[in-house]
């Protein structure tokens, strides 16, 4: 047996489907298959087997899967050891990054770590913020950069940033040239003037969009027309185009204000914001590629408020 035939198997298991594992392995489906046959073939038992269009584990891949987790934690294991005698660490990160801030931030981390540490290796997922955590509980991800909260005690985190929410509009927009135009960045928006005004929605940003309902709601409204967008470029450019009002943290918009020609505006007082996180489970320690992981989101956060970063555009 190598290790590769474990790890097949495991992400079958892992994934609950071929389909799934195979694209999480980079091979074909009709490849894994007949890979799983063989080897089946090979140890002269079935391995799975599929009960209304269901794949389920025989007692004998149960045990199976039970051997290649031991062997392959032994592996991972003997790796980290001998990585951490090693003058230049090396090893695998797995971690996942939200869908709301891997355009903008995931190149940095990829560019700042493969300059620095080139002998670990980055796995990485892009997904929304609940599907990360759940695979963080099922020690399927080491890490999981999101937003916060996080409410499983399982799970402790370290800060990365806290941002402020700002409201976007376009000058251009009548209920600003009449109300906002000339007022500081820090004024607080009275919702009751964007009454009949489109609201533009980021999907993967439902924490934003819920304190923006809420505001509304107390303006005595809710809004009647609104726009849904999966970037935050369109968001941005939606504004710009004057089709709607919004809401972004301040670090995806700042640098765009004088190009885009936009007023922001505090949304509320006290300041709404968003704290982002780099969340892990409690229950194993940290090897040294990982433990460089996390100094490394720290100095990268650091480095992008000072500049020294650009935060990234999307096509």
């Amino acid at each position: 047996m190598v290790l590769k035939e474990f790890a097949y198997i495991l992400a079958v298991y892992e994934e609950g489907s071929i389909s799934k594992a195979a694209k999480k392995l980079f091979i074909s489906q009709p490849g894994l298959s007949q890979y799983i046959k063989s080897l089946e073939t090979s140890l002269g038992v079935p391995l799975i087997e599929f009960k209304e269009s269901k794949l389920i584990f025989t007692s004998a891949g149960l045990k199976y899967v039970e051997l290649a987790k031991q062997m392959v934690g032994m592996t991972n294991g003997l790796e980290e050891e001998l990585a951490e005698t090693s003058q230049y660490p090396y090893g695998t990160v797995n971690f996942g990054i939200s869908s709301f801030w891997s355009s903008s931030l995931l190149p940095s981390i990829l560019t700042y770590f493969n300059t620095n540490y080139p002998n670990i290796s980055l796995a990485f997922e892009n997904d929304s913020e609940e599907n990360l955590i759940d695979r963080l509980l099922e020690n399927k991800l080491r890490f999981a950069l999101v937003n916060l909260p996080i409410t499983s005690k399982k799970l402790d985190y370290f800060p990365l940033f806290e941002e402020e929410v700002r409201f976007i509009a376009s000058k251009n927009n009548p209920v600003i040239q009449q109300h906002y135009l000339d007022s500081p960045e820090n004024e607080v928006v009275d919702f009751r003037h964007f009454r009949d005004e489109p609201f533009i929605f980021l999907n993967k940003a439902p924490n934003i969009r819920s304190q923006l309902e809420q505001l509304c709601a107390s303006a005595g409204f809710t809004p009647q027309k609104t726009v849904n967008s999966d970037t935050v470029c369109l968001v941005r450019k939606l504004c710009y185009l004057n089709y709607g009002v919004s809401a972004l943290p301040s670090i995806l918009i700042d640098r765009f204000v004088s190009n885009y020609n936009l007023k922001l505006l505090s949304l509320q007082d006290p300041k709404f914001t968003i704290q982002f996180v780099v969340a892990y489970n409690k229950k194993a320690p940290f090897s040294q590629a990982e433990n460089l992981f996390v100094q490394s989101l720290t100095k990268i956060s650091y480095n992008m408020h000072s500049n020294m970063f650009e935060i990234e555009d999307e096509l």
